[in-house]
């Protein structure tokens, strides 16, 4: 009996994009795809990781990755590009609950003011200035590979 080159050969291992507003088995959600860097932006199925006042924004990341939200340490608060990658994609990325009208205003991470920082709200095209010192939702954000192992 001979045996064939192709019984000794590992198995062909493709790699799939990923692609934005899908939804991954941790419980994240894909917000933005760069394939040629391969890298991807993930969020919360929920997108935030808390409310807090602008200038208290790391702790709720803080929190997250103490409680390793959705089985990740990594995670960071959303720039201001990030953030309008966020609200562009909100429709693909954001749950039901969040969509239309109920879209929650959110943080960006920089000041506009001594006494106010930029929010921005799902789905709309601009940033406003919010008082600094009230409360307001912190989306948070981690990194990773924007290919996936499809075995």
């Amino acid at each position: 009996m001979t045996s064939s080159t192709n019984d000794h050969q590992t198995p062909n291992l493709a790699q799939r994009a990923l692609k934005v507003g899908q939804r991954l088995r941790d419980g994240t959600v894909v917000l933005s795809v760069d394939l040629d860097k391969d890298e991807a932006l993930f969020v919360p199925a929920k997108i935030f990781g808390g409310d807090a006042t602008f200038n208290d924004q790391d702790d709720v990341v803080r929190f997250a990755n103490r409680d390793a939200l959705h089985g990740h340490s990594d995670w960071r608060r959303i720039t201001d590009d990030e953030g309008e990658t966020l609200s562009k994609n909100w429709d693909k990325v954001a749950p039901a609950e969040l969509q239309g009208r109920a879209a929650p205003w959110f943080w960006l991470a920089s000041p506009v003011t001594i006494e106010s920082g930029r929010v921005r709200r799902g789905g709309e095209a601009y940033w406003y200035a919010y008082y600094r010192f009230g409360s307001c939702l912190v989306p948070v954000v981690r990194s990773g590979p924007a290919r996936s192992l499809d075995i």
